[in-house]
């Protein structure tokens, strides 16, 4: 399976990014970090190798996104961080549609150096 058309759009709906006690941000960070920190992985993945032009892509509205990422309650803390689903043609193993969901029991922080060590007291979005 894989993407045939690009670049391939993304939405980040960041509600319940971090914000385990209530206070509406995300450990200290409001979220546009989780946003940013996000939009920083997509980044990463596109400065890879691969075919002229950019692969991925940010979509201005969920509908017209084929990759969502979001976080909603899972199993609460410690068990699955996060899960993908997709969503393919089987006649031509195109992939159409991905979500990829972190768990929001979790604690999910924007880590500014990622060292060993240092990053204590719950996960990195990035």
């Amino acid at each position: 399976m894989k993407w045939k058309e690009f670049p391939v759009t993304y939405y980040i709906d960041p509600t319940g990014s971090g914000d385990v006690d209530g206070d509406g941000d995300v450990d200290g960070n409001d979220a546009s970090a989780a946003i940013a920190a996000v939009k920083n992985a997509f980044s990463t993945w596109d400065a890879e190798e691969h075919p002229a032009g950019d692969f991925f892509a940010e979509a201005t509205s969920k509908s017209d996104a084929r990759i969502v990422v979001s976080w909603e309650p899972m199993d609460g803390p410690g068990g699955a961080l996060a899960s993908a689903s997709l969503t393919y043609t089987v006649p031509g193993k195109e992939i159409v549609y991905v979500e990829i969901r972190f768990d929001s029991s979790d604690t999910w922080k924007v880590f500014q150096n990622l060292i060993c060590g240092e990053q204590t007291g719950g996960f990195d979005i990035e």
